[in-house]
């Protein structure tokens, strides 16, 4: 098979566990397949850190759109004010190269739908339980591509049991398409060499501490940890210290000020970056790894910690207790109490240390990487034998597309595209002027790329329009509606609310007529 994987979305140091899992799947996939031939469809910003010395292994470098913006923010803003379409280049690699199937190991198909056999890997749908861990503009894109990734895709991948049940809990999915594997420890971790106490003199650590290696997301629950910490120290008069690791830290300013609020500057220590050969020595160094994450689809270091017989304090929630096993004190990590007894216990408690050392070894062992890269080509296998209903379901398909529309309508600069069988005459529209800014509103609407109507919002309130298509001889039709604001507007800039969103009008319905008067509505009414 021609194997094509979309790495696109990989940002070297800012994907969190889901850059471990695709480095260590494709070291373990070339060490046992040399049958496939592979293509990594690389970016500028990641090319250089993906290396492999196999002949079945061939990097496309293309320069996306997405490559100028490092910042998610900026990506995000950037994607819902232009509209950006960046399937196109992928439609083209994959065509040009002839793949039998497609591979994207980060959260989204792209492109979608596609005419091959498919795999999607999406680790968790954490938007579902904590959307205020999200900005509006993200929870818009999470929303917009995982359902549809979920549906079109031929297989989907997740990595434990409680995420395979939310997706069919929270998304519908068929949980006979959902497939569980469990990720692992990188092999250096078993391996780890005799000198781990230079890790200590490197990054100035005391001898004891307990560890937690995070990215500064809100669902680590860094702020919950350091008041545990705090009663700890305040109840126990202990000498152990914490470690923080991950990317973000520095610049997290509630992070930083709760440790100055609580005169923890000397007792916490931050570790921005960590090169990855020391990893393994600070958690054999470590008295614990406390892992008060509030949500986990996995959770890479339990396993780490395992391998390096580090023993574990871990929070008692999502998928952290299936992963852990009986290799874990589980705590509340909602309740800075339960953190602060579960670290005095993990202390004092050396037949609990002993028992959960040698339970990790047992656990650990049930995770290797040469075992999630053998499951993989199972399943690029069975997805490849779908290639016929795949191309059935392709071409029966209606596709529809839109780019810049929020999930509550709102909209910055919107473009909408349908293809498939129906011949569409005009198109019928409602707007709500929204905002108390200046009107008239001029909007520019784009019919098929060719025709220009431009209209005008006068007021605050509702309008109706209509539209006429121009004329379209082609069998499988396409058509495209392109709604552009002469202005855009952050309501929190304007003082309006702490909405930080660029935004102009409000699409309230969006239909269209065919030949037969028949309405087929891509935006239902909702005020």
């Amino acid at each position: 098979m021609k194997i094509g994987i979309n790495l696109l979305p990989l940002r070297p140091g800012k994907n969190g566990g889901m850059e471990f899992y695709i480095r260590n799947l494709l070291e373990h996939l070339f060490r046992i397949d040399s049958d496939n031939q592979y293509y990594l469809i690389t970016a500028p910003y990641n090319d250089s850190s993906l290396e492999f010395s196999v002949s079945n292994c061939t990097k496309i470098q293309i320069h996306d759109e997405t490559r100028k913006f490092q910042n998610t923010h900026l990506l995000f803003k950037k994607l819902f004010r232009k509209g950006v379409n960046f399937h196109s280049n992928l439609e083209n690699i994959i065509d040009q190269y002839h793949f039998d199937l497609w591979f994207c190991p980060f959260l989204s198909l792209e492109p979608r739908p596609i005419k091959i056999p498919s795999l999607v890997t999406i680790p968790d749908i954490q938007h579902e339980y904590y959307p205020e861990n999200f900005s509006n503009a993200e929870l818009a894109l999470r929303k917009g591509y995982i359902p549809p990734s979920c549906e079109m895709a031929t297989e989907i991948i997740t990595i434990s049991k409680f995420s395979k049940n939310s997706f069919s809990e929270k998304l519908g999915v068929d949980p006979e398409k959902i497939h569980v594997i469990y990720l692992a420890a990188g092999d250096r971790f078993f391996d780890v060499n005799g000198n781990v106490k230079e890790v200590l003199k490197k990054y100035s650590l005391p001898g004891e501490y307990f560890f937690y290696p995070a990215n500064a997301w809100p669902h680590k629950n860094h702020l919950l940890l350091l008041m545990g910490f705090y009663l700890f120290r305040k109840l126990f008069n202990t000498s152990l210290h914490l470690v923080l690791s991950g990317s973000g830290l520095k610049d997290a300013f509630d992070i930083l000020n709760l440790i100055v609020q609580y005169s923890l500057q000397e007792y916490v220590h931050i570790l921005d970056y960590i090169d990855e050969e020391d990893l393994p020595g600070l958690y054999k160094n470590a008295s614990a790894l406390v892992f008060p994450s509030l949500f986990e689809g996995f959770g890479i270091p339990l396993v780490e910690a395992m391998a390096t017989g580090c023993p574990i304090i871990a929070s008692n929630s999502t998928s952290i207790p299936e992963v852990a096993g009986d290799a874990a004190y589980l705590f509340d990590p909602k309740n800075p109490q339960s953190i602060c007894d579960a670290m005095h216990r993990i202390i004092t408690d050396e037949a609990l240390r002993q028992n959960l050392i040698m339970n990790g070894k047992k656990q650990v062992s049930h995770y290797s990487y040469d075992k999630v890269a053998r499951i993989h080509l199972v399943l690029f296998t069975s997805a490849y034998a779908k290639i016929k209903e795949v191309e059935i379901a392709y071409y029966h398909r209606e596709k529809v597309v839109f780019l810049g529309l929020y999930p509550d309508g709102w909209i910055s600069r919107m473009k909408f595209n349908y293809v498939g069988p129906k011949r569409f005459r005009y198109a019928q529209m409602d707007l709500i002027g929204g905002l108390p800014v200046h009107y008239p509103m001029k909007i520019t609407v784009i019919l098929n790329k060719t025709k220009k109507d431009r209209i005008q919002i006068p007021a605050q309130g509702k309008y109706s329009f209509e539209f006429e298509f121009p004329d379209s001889i082609e069998k499988d039709l396409e058509y495209s509606i392109e709604i552009i604001p002469e202005r855009l507007y952050v309501p929190k800039k304007l003082a309006i609310n702490n909405d930080e969103r660029e935004i102009s009008v409000i699409v309230d319905s969006l239909t269209l007529i065919d030949d037969t008067e028949t309405a087929t509505e891509f935006i239902k009414k909702t005020i």
